[in-house]
């Protein structure tokens, strides 16, 4: 689904019934919430004033939390429009990462909801930023150049190598995808099973290399659990992608049965 140019209608702005051009605001204010299991609701848990920026594209929803904190940034997919007859109150978005942004036009408000939890069945958090003035000191076009093209690459099978016992195991058949370049960073998005994501960090250069006469990519990364990780994607999607750890490596692959 393509995303809808994006409409900037912040009520403090005077801007409530008229189209916008996405661009770049600003505000001093987030709040953080978590969920609450017994409650069944969101409560409280601080509220910070800092600096907060957001920067509006057509495809992509930047936002900064702390002057010198980073942006982050992922490609956000329209998901609904709500409306009071002809004027617009809110729009939301969502992402691979089933994360949720919901702009409020009304208060000038921007909704994150995001650390999905099966066990809650919901996500854990929600912060809210307030974005109540134009912000002239972000370069939008140096902030959205150069973006590497994203792609996912999808295996039907995992097999783990033990460093060890120099042992291979079996084929496990298991729905894995990696989805490259998620962000500005280039950071990957792994879906396990169709019900789990998990997040790894690239924090290096990449590096073409070949073994064997089969070209791949390999970079270093950070997992989920801060653990480090060399990341192998093979050129011909047939030999997959390898997460090599210091004693075990994982290998996803497409395995004829």
């Amino acid at each position: 689904m393509k995303i809808l140019l994006l409409t900037i209608l912040l009520f403090t702005f005077g801007f409530l019934n008229s189209q916008v051009t996405p661009g770049a605001f600003k505000g001093h204010q987030v709040t953080e919430y978590v969920w609450s299991k017994t409650k069944n609701e969101y409560v409280f848990l601080e509220k910070l004033t800092m600096e907060v920026r957001v920067v509006l594209t057509e495809k992509t929803i930047y936002f900064q939390k702390g002057e010198d904190a980073p942006w982050l940034q992922n490609a956000w997919y329209f998901e609904k429009r709500e409306k009071k007859g002809d004027k617009i109150i809110a729009d939301t978005y969502s992402d691979e990462r089933k994360q949720f942004i919901v702009i409020d036009y009304e208060s000038g408000k921007l909704y994150y909801y995001y650390n999905w939890s099966l066990n809650l069945n919901t996500h854990a958090n929600l912060a809210i930023y307030s974005i109540t003035e134009v912000d002239t000191s972000v370069d939008i076009d140096e902030l959205t150049q150069d973006k590497p093209e994203r792609f996912t690459m999808e295996f039907s099978h995992v097999a783990t190598y033990d460093k060890e016992t120099t042992e291979w195991s079996d084929w496990i058949k298991i729905k894995n995808s990696f989805t490259f370049n998620a962000n500005r960073n280039g950071d990957i998005v792994h879906e396990i099973g169709g019900s789990e994501t998990k997040i790894f960090t690239k924090n290096s250069t990449i590096k073409t290399e070949k073994l064997d006469g089969n070209e791949f990519q390999i970079f270093d990364a950070i997992d989920f659990q801060g653990n480090r990780v060399r990341i192998q994607v093979y050129n011909d999607e047939s030999l997959g992608v390898k997460l090599i750890y210091d004693s075990i490596i994982f290998q996803f692959s497409n395995v004829k049965e």
